[in-house]
């Protein structure tokens, strides 16, 4: 393991990953649970060492992101890059 960036694993795409205990026990995270609940809306997802930041009505998320949208999944975002979007008021 590389201290830096982690365990290698988080460098090759999504690990499969079931829930323990209470209703969804057993369920698959994003099959089941995540994919479904994005239809109409939108989900970011950001691995450990990236982070969103919020300033004068703008977000930035810096590092490595997934945009989860109508039970897709699509990276937007790379280590060391930066994703830019307006907020919207609502």
């Amino acid at each position: 393991m590389n201290p830096y960036i982690g365990h290698e694993s988080q460098l090759y795409g999504v690990e499969e990953h079931r829930l323990v205990g209470g209703k969804g026990d057993g369920m698959r995270l994003f099959e089941e649970i995540t994919y479904p609940d994005s239809l109409g809306r939108t989900f970011y997802a950001l691995p450990d060492g990236s982070y969103l930041l919020g300033e004068n009505g703008a977000e930035t998320i810096y590092g490595e992101a997934y945009r989860i949208r109508d039970g897709k999944m699509e990276r937007i975002s790379g280590p060391g890059e930066a994703f830019h979007f307006e907020v919207k008021e609502a």
